[in-house]
């Protein structure tokens, strides 16, 4: 459930609107999401 909450506020839709996604859809979001943070990480560490 924190991994929906998250992704709610992250933007990703509503709680309700996660729970619904099938398991490969939510999956493909949590991927997206780690991804992206990981990117996001290694441009700041990049620019220290």
């Amino acid at each position: 459930m924190m991994t929906i909450c998250a992704l709610s506020k992250r933007g990703y839709g509503s709680i309700k609107e996660l729970q619904e996604l099938d398991t490969p859809d939510f999956l493909d979001v949590v991927e997206f999401e780690q991804m992206s943070n990981a990117i996001e990480r290694y441009e700041i560490e990049q620019r220290r």
